[in-house]
């Protein structure tokens, strides 16, 4: 053990006490002076610590007067001075003759340092081990003799008061403390010499009493050292003992505690003493006691703070605990950020990763144990292990690296453990690593054999070690042979298996048997021996005795007779199974449980051997097959022997004669099954199945698969097939792909048709079809190309007037509706029940609205009334079109922005009354199509009645479109209410349209919004919400700042807080209105500006902001106004503050100016008064 300095404090302090010893030399007569100069001078020396000179003035004393009766004390005076000048051996022979002077003051300090110099005269036998141990023994010896001298001055039995050692100075209670701290210092002493010669025995006898009167000794400053030393002794004997009672470290532990104590932390010897309790204590299993101990050493941030981090978290990892895991994760990873090249670093990443591990965290984990594998040859075979696994158990594994690494793992620890046979885990884990190695590989493709491999490995090299997993692996070696295909060696590994583990004592007994079982019945001809393969349903009947589910058990059962079954051994297959349906019976889910169980009870009973001429047993026991074979049909409609129950199912109503039955079972059949034996018809027939279903993607694929399948001579249904899967892909929304098609029907059966009349038509067909699906596939150009040859070489056919609708639609789209009215004309000119002349009035009708439309054209206004002409035509020659609802409403729309209102409101009263007499009272939550329509209408109505004047009927026509907030035109609605509801002067109502524009429409309001939130403004205003009016101004301001609308908000702010009674705030909005515009808004602002100072009594200022307002804004037009008002206000100003004069010339000038207004009428009324004066 490292020696610690800690006593040299107190030996000079026991070097300064002793001087005191000398001092009474001179009090006393000397009769030879020379014997007290040499006396004196040498305690002089002592006392200022000049220990070599006291020294050898004391021993040249000694020389000269060795029989002086101080040359006891000299003697002491010079070992210790010797001892602290390090001449040790000189020391202990003067020390030795100072103890042979007993009952003196300085007896146990000359024990004490005799010891002292003792023992470090054996730390220089460093190469004599003998030698040491005999000299620390030796100053053990003295140390305990000092310690009960010192244990005698304690008790105030000694001769002499430790206070002043020789003299006697000091209170007596000072006195006994002195003497417990170095009776303490004593005893701590020898036992640490006890222990440095390996006597840990003694050493604990030693400073046994420490701790037994730890009440009266443990105040001493010594006392840590002492019991930290009897911890370590008894750590010691606690590693000798055998084992034998837990926790092992108690009483080493009881030692430490009191070492560790809070009262120590300052010492430097704390941390080492608390490490070492927490590292007991871990060692102990005490795992909560360790993690808190540790806790304190990290703490205390000192030397040991790293290790104690690194041990706590382990501590924390071994309580395997949920909570406790998670902690230790987060305090190792933060070890390793803190101390990345600590020499733990690589322990504490493998801990770290095995707390992730235990999380099941498999993903974070397994990139460190890689990185522990690298970085700690000492942990690479435990971290590849785990690692190996982390990689197969994590969400998305990756069991080829898994079965890798799992490899060099089984390969390090097999290598650990013969280097280290001692350590019975290794061969454990070794045996772990092989083991799941074969998992690994078990999911690795091709690897089946070598997964096998790697569990047999388990038995034949850790049997003895690892007795579960060589179990374990023997069987899943037999189950990896056979999941590799190698029936025969994995029957012989499951007969082995059953060897090693004879009479049901193995784990996997009965499952071995089902593996014997499933190898003899699956295993392909001639690949096992006939009788082996025989014996399956021996096996599956043995696995179902054995097997301690009844599920598992019915399951072995049943595969018994499904074995008999395949083996032929039809009767007895019948038997075994309807046995075991009977008993499933009573439960339907049980019976569920094997779905296939009625087709081989059918079967058996359908294929045993039958008589000629059939017997009533015969027929008995057809007609229990047809019973079983219809139940299976009927439960097991997916089911993979649904053909052979169909088939045998029909041979059995057929040999019972009902023959008619036997029909619609095959008929049956070659509907299910068409790639079973039927011909390309039926599965085209399918095809026209599937899609009258609705199922369009699945009667697609059977239409292709009957083009694909259909021979040579099939041309015909070859075409049809693929013209009917591109009708299919365009509905499916794949205008592309049924482009393709059809150009590969034309590709390949364009010649081979062209005789065939019925072929033509599907020619001709698909020709006009591929051109829509182009146009549908955003091909335009090219679509118009093809439809227009189209109608060139098929003009008169029945597709003539779609196709011609097709390409003035796509013509329309491509901005070239001159050209399309031209494609029209032809069917225009037909008689009103030409099918498809409805949608060529509609098309006319947007041909004419498009050239209506073009700028400076001439005859925009001949278009409009074709347009308008084509909507009438549409609607009175074809009333049951689908297009008459959109011609109503768009001739209202267009009537309306003509002007033309009562006609508008004609045809959009229509088009309401029509939905809603379709639709109901109400409209939301109707088809989506009506519902727009309906609300068009009503957005059309509610304009026309705002238009008009009719107000009220305009809000309430806009409101019903807002019923539908998520509406497009939900927003203009709202916007269009408030507006009404304000020329009704119902600011209220107006204020929550207009605030529902502000928020709740405030993403689709568009460039309403700025306007929407001056118009809340202004209706709060007039509801006299004044402060409420401001808010939604500011709000304005700052949405919109540079809004076109900004001056007229900045001046109702203004109004608004005018009428709040707040003036100067009115007039700073006021002003920013004119400063910031000449427009007339800025007139008004400046007048209010006059306003605000009437208001506030200062005549004077509002005559002169009057008169600027005239001044400044002298302009024609609504300019007027505000100079008027402007003149005639500022007069009455002055007339307020008796400025006749000033109030004459306003009135003047606006007589003359504006003589006949009312503004004009009024001054030369005042002018009047005033002259009277």
């Amino acid at each position: 053990m490292e020696r610690h300095c800690f006593r040299l404090a107190l030996l000079a302090s026991l070097a300064f006490l002793s001087a005191a010893a000398f001092a009474r030399v001179g009090a006393e007569e000397v009769e030879d002076r020379e014997a007290a100069l040499l006396f004196n001078t040498a305690s002089r020396f002592y006392r200022q610590k000049n220990w070599e000179d006291a020294a050898s003035t004391f021993a040249e004393f000694l020389k000269k007067h060795a029989a002086h009766p101080d040359a006891a004390e000299a003697r002491f005076a010079a070992g210790y001075c010797l001892y602290r000048v390090g001449k040790h051996a000189a020391a202990v022979e003067l020390l030795r003759l100072s103890i042979r002077d007993e009952n003196t003051a300085w007896s146990a300090d000359s024990h004490f340092y005799l010891a002292r110099s003792l023992e470090a005269i054996a730390g220089e036998s460093k190469s004599d081990p003998e030698e040491r141990a005999r000299r620390l023994i030796a100053s053990a010896e003295s140390y305990g003799k000092a310690a009960s001298l010192y244990a005698k001055d304690m008790a105030g039995a000694g001769a002499r008061d430790p206070a002043q050692p020789g003299g006697t100075g000091g209170t007596k209670e000072a006195s006994r403390e002195k003497a417990r701290d170095f009776h303490v210092l004593a005893l701590s002493a020898q036992g640490e010499a006890l222990y440095q010669a390996e006597r840990h025995n003694e050493a604990n006898q030693a400073l046994a009493p420490l701790l037994k009167e730890a009440e009266t000794l443990g105040v001493s400053q010594y006392y840590q050292r002492g019991v930290y030393v009897l911890g370590l002794a008894r750590q010691a004997l606690a590693k000798k003992a055998p084992a034998g009672a837990s926790p092992r470290f108690a009483e080493a532990r009881a030692a430490l505690e009191q070492a560790s104590q809070a009262r120590f932390e300052k010492e430097s010897l704390w941390e080492e003493a608390a490490y070492l309790l927490a590292r007991l204590s871990h060692q102990d299993g005490d795992l909560e006691k360790a993690v808190a101990e540790y806790g304190a050493v990290v703490r205390k941030g000192g030397g040991r703070a790293a290790e104690a981090a690194y041990y706590r978290g382990l501590s924390l990892y071994e309580l395997q605990k949920p909570e406790s895991l998670a902690k230790s994760r987060e305090e190792l990873g933060r070890f390793l950020r803190e101390q990345p090249k600590h020499a733990l670093a690589p322990k504490a990443r493998f801990y770290e990763a095995l707390c992730a591990f235990d999380l099941k965290d498999y993903g974070s984990c397994e990139a460190a144990f890689g990185t522990v594998a690298q970085e700690s040859p000492d942990l690479a075979g435990r971290a590849l292990l785990r690692r190996g696994q982390s990689l197969l158990l994590k969400s998305e594994p990756n069991p080829a690296e898994a079965a890798q690494a799992l490899g060099k793992a089984a390969e390090l620890l097999a290598a650990e453990a013969l280097a280290t046979p001692s350590d019975a885990t290794l061969p454990e884990r070794a045996a772990e690593a092989l083991y799941w190695q074969g998992e690994a590989l078990l999911s690795v493709n091709g690897r089946l054999a070598d997964a096998a491999g790697a569990f047999g490995a388990v038995g034949e090299k850790y049997a003895k070690e690892a007795p579960e997993l060589a179990e374990k692996g023997l069987y899943q070696k037999a189950r990896a042979l056979y999941l590799s295909g190698q029936h025969g060696p994995a029957a012989e590994a499951a007969e082995l298996y059953r060897r090693t583990y004879p009479d049901a004592t193995g784990s996997y007994y009965a499952e071995s048997l089902l593996l014997s079982a499933e190898c003899a019945f699956h295993a392909p001809a001639a690949s096992i021996p006939e009788a082996l393969r025989r014996e399956a349903p021996r096996f599956y009947r043995e696995a179902a005795m054995a097997l301690k589910g009844a599920t598992e058990a019915r399951r072995a059962r049943y595969m018994a007779g499904v074995a008999l079954y395949f083996l032929g051994e039809h009767r007895q297959a019948g038997i075994a199974l309807e046995e075991l349906r009977v008993e499933a019976s009573k439960d339907p889910q049980v019976l569920a449980a094997f779905p296939e169980l009625s087709f081989y009870l059918a079967d058996s009973l359908a294929q045993e051997p039958r008589r000629e001429p059939p017997s009533s047993e015969d027929r008995e026991r057809w007609q229990r097959a047809v019973g079983h074979y219809n139940e299976y049909l009927e439960k097991s409609k997916d089911g993979t022997h649904l053909p052979n129950a169909l088939v045998n199912l029909g041979l059995c109503q057929e040999w019972l004669h009902d023959h008619d039955a036997a029909r619609r079972t095959f008929e049956r059949f070659l509907t299910q099954f068409p790639s079973h034996a039927l011909s390309s018809q039926v599965r085209f027939e399918l095809g026209n199945t599937r899609l009258v279903a609705g199922d369009l993607e699945a009667a697609a694929l059977a239409y292709a698969s009957a083009a694909d399948a259909a021979p040579e001579e099939s041309k015909l249904l070859a075409a049809r097939a693929l013209y009917q899967k591109a009708m299919l892909e365009r509905k499916l929304g794949k205008a592309a792909a049924a482009g393709e098609t059809l150009t590969g029907l034309l590709a390949k059966h364009g010649e081979g048709l062209k005789g065939d009349p019925q072929g033509q038509k599907v020619l001709r067909d698909a020709a006009y079809q591929r051109s829509v699906a182009l146009l549908e596939a955003g091909k335009g150009e090219e679509a118009r190309g093809e439809l227009s040859q189209f109608l060139e070489q098929n003009a008169g056919s029945p597709q003539e007037v779609e196709a011609r609708n097709q390409l003035a639609r796509s013509l329309l789209d491509a901005g070239k509706p001159q050209e399309a009215l031209k494609v029209l004309e032809s069917t225009l000119a037909a008689g009103a029940g030409q099918e498809g002349r409805d949608q060529a009035l509609y098309l006319a009708a947007w041909c004419h609205s498009a050239l209506a439309s073009v700028k400076d054209a001439p005859d925009s206004a001949q278009r409009r009334e074709e347009m308008e002409a084509s909507y009438r035509r549409l609607i009175a020659e074809h009333p049951q079109s689908s297009l008459v609802i959109d011609s109503m409403l768009e001739l209202g729309q267009n009537l309306f922005n003509r002007k033309a209102h009562a006609e508008a409101k004609k045809w959009l009263e229509q088009v309401r009354e029509t939905l809603e007499t379709t639709a109901g009272p109400g409209f939301i939550g109707t088809e989506a199509r009506t519902r727009e329509l309906l609300e068009r209408s009503l957005f059309g109505l509610g304009f026309i009645a705002f238009e008009d004047g009719d107000f009220a009927a305009a809000a309430k026509t806009f409101d019903r479109v807002l019923e539908n907030a998520q509406s497009t035109l939900a927003p203009r609605s709202a916007f269009q209410a408030g507006r009404a509801f304000m020329k009704q002067g119902d600011f209220a109502e107006a204020a929550k349209r207009f605030e529902r524009m502000a928020d709740e429409f405030r993403s689709r309001a568009e460039d309403l919004h700025e306007e929407s939130l001056l118009r809340l403004g202004e209706s709060l205003h007039q509801t006299q919400k004044y402060a409420e009016a401001v808010k939604a101004l500011d709000r304005q301001l700052k949405e919109h700042a540079e809004g076109e609308l900004r001056h007229e908000a900045r001046f109702a702010r203004g109004f608004a807080l005018q009428f709040s009674g707040d003036f100067d705030g009115a007039v700073e909005s006021y002003r920013a209105v004119v400063a910031g515009t000449r427009q007339p808004v800025a007139a008004r602002a400046q007048y209010h500006i006059g306003e605000c100072r009437v208001e506030q009594g200062r005549h004077r200022d509002a005559a002169k902001e009057f008169i600027t307002a005239a001044a400044n804004f002298d302009f024609d037009g609504p300019y007027r106004e505000w100079v008027r008002r402007s003149l005639l206000a500022a007069g009455m100003a002055f007339e307020s503050v008796q400025d006749t004069g000033a109030a004459q010339a306003q009135f003047r000038e606006l007589l003359e100016r504006f003589p006949e207004s009312e503004e004009g009428k009024s001054a030369e009324a005042r002018l009047k008064a005033l002259g009277s004066k």
